[in-house]
C-alpha cells in the first residue's frame, strides 16, 4: 500500500509584497495541479492578507520528492524567498487520524 503524503506550507509576504506572492503562488497552483503525482494543491490566503497556506496532498513520498525537485517549484521557491518574511515555507506534515477510504 503506498502512503499519500499530506502537507501544509505557510509564509508571509512581506509588507508591499502581497501581490507579487499571490500572483506567483497562483502560477504554481496551476502548475502544480497539472502534475501526475499531485493529488491536492489549494493555496489560501490568510484574512490578515500577508500569510498564505498551501495544502497539499501527493500520491506517495516519492511523489512528494519528484514534486520538490520539478524545475517549476524549484524556480518558485527561488523566486519567493526574497518575497516573504521567513527563510522558506514552514512545511507541516500530517497523518490522518482515520482510515482513507
Amino acid at each position: 500500500m503506498t502512503t499519500r503524503r499530506t502537507l501544509t506550507a505557510r509564509f508571509t509576504a512581506l509588507p508591499g509584497r502581497e501581490a507579487e506572492v499571490r500572483s506567483l503562488v497562483e502560477a504554481l497552483e496551476r502548475d502544480v495541479n497539472n502534475d501526475a503525482e499531485t493529488l491536492t494543491f489549494r493555496v489560501f490566503q490568510d484574512a490578515n492578507s500577508r500569510g498564505f497556506t498551501v495544502w497539499e496532498q501527493y500520491d506517495s513520498e516519492a511523489g512528494f520528492q519528484t514534486h520538490v525537485h520539478a524545475a517549476h517549484v524549484v524556480r518558485f521557491n527561488e523566486l519567493l524567498t526574497p518575497l516573504i518574511e521567513e527563510d522558506a515555507s514552514i512545511l507541516t506534515f500530517m497523518t490522518p487520524i482515520t482510515t482513507e477510504n
